[in-house]
C-alpha cells in the first residue's frame, strides 16, 4: 500500500467514526423523548434545534481561540473525549430543564470536529478534488452503521443511544491522535466580530450590482 493510499484509509475510518457518532442518536432521539421520556412536541423540536444552536455558539471558542494554538488532531481529541463525557450525563436527565441544555453543550463539542475534520484531511490530501469525494462518502457509510447498530441493539427507544455515542465518541478521540499532525494556523488577531461572522455585514454598504436588464441595455 503507497503511502497516499495509506492516508486514504485512515482518512476514512476518521470520518467512518466521525459520523458513526452521529448516527447513533440523532435520528432515533425523538422516538426516545416521546416514548421514554414524555416529552412534548415541541419540546422534542427544540432538542433537535440544539445541534443548529451548538454550530452558532462553537466558532467562538473554536474559530476565535482554540484552532489558533492547538493541533487539530489533538483539538479533535480534547472535543470528542469532552463530548463523550457529556452524552454519559445526557443519557441519565429524564427531565427537560436538565436535558437540554445538556444536548446543547454537548453539540457544541461536536459541530466543531466536522469542519476540522474537513479541515485537517484537505491539509494533507495531495488532490483534494479527486480524493476527498471518496474519503467523504465513508461519512454516509458511518451514519447507516450507527443507525443499524442502534436498531441491533434495541435502542432506539431508551438511553443506550447515547451511551453507544458516547463509547464510539471515546473510540474516536483515541483514533484522532493517530492522525497526521495538522498544526495549528498563524496566530493572528482576530475579533469577535470576525469569530461570528458579523463583519459579512459590510457587504451590505457595497453597491448592489447591475440588473440583468439594465446590463443588457
Amino acid at each position: 500500500m503507497t503511502p497516499i493510499s495509506y492516508l486514504k484509509l485512515r482518512l476514512s475510518v476518521f470520518m467512518f467514526l466521525q459520523y458513526f457518532i452521529w448516527g447513533a442518536w440523532f435520528p432515533s432521539m425523538g422516538a426516545y423523548l416521546s416514548k421514554n421520556l414524555g416529552f412534548g412536541g415541541a419540546q422534542i423540536g427544540a432538542a433537535y434545534s440544539a445541534f443548529a444552536i451548538g454550530a452558532i455558539i462553537s466558532p467562538v471558542f473554536v474559530g476565535l481561540i482554540a484552532d489558533r494554538f492547538f493541533a487539530s488532531e489533538k483539538l479533535l481529541a480534547c472535543l470528542a473525549t469532552v463530548g463523550a463525557l457529556t452524552l454519559f450525563v445526557v443519557s441519565r436527565l429524564d427531565e427537560f430543564g436538565a436535558f437540554y441544555p445538556g444536548l446543547i453543550f454537548y453539540c457544541t463539542t461536536y459541530v466543531p470536529t466536522l469542519a476540522l475534520g474537513n479541515s485537517l484531511s484537505m491539509a494533507h490530501l495531495p488532490d483534494i478534488k479527486k480524493s476527498f469525494p471518496h474519503i467523504k462518502i465513508l461519512s454516509a457509510v458511518g451514519w447507516i452503521a450507527g443507525s443499524v447498530t442502534l436498531s441491533s441493539l434495541h435502542g432506539e427507544q431508551s438511553s443506550i443511544q447515547f451511551l453507544l455515542a458516547g463509547a464510539a465518541s471515546l473510540v474516536f478521540a483515541g483514533y484522532c491522535l493517530t492522525l497526521p499532525h495538522t498544526p495549528p494556523k498563524k496566530a493572528v488577531r482576530a475579533s469577535l466580530r470576525v469569530a461570528l461572522g458579523l463583519d459579512a455585514l459590510d457587504l451590505f454598504k457595497r453597491p448592489s450590482l447591475p440588473s440583468s436588464s439594465s446590463a443588457s441595455s
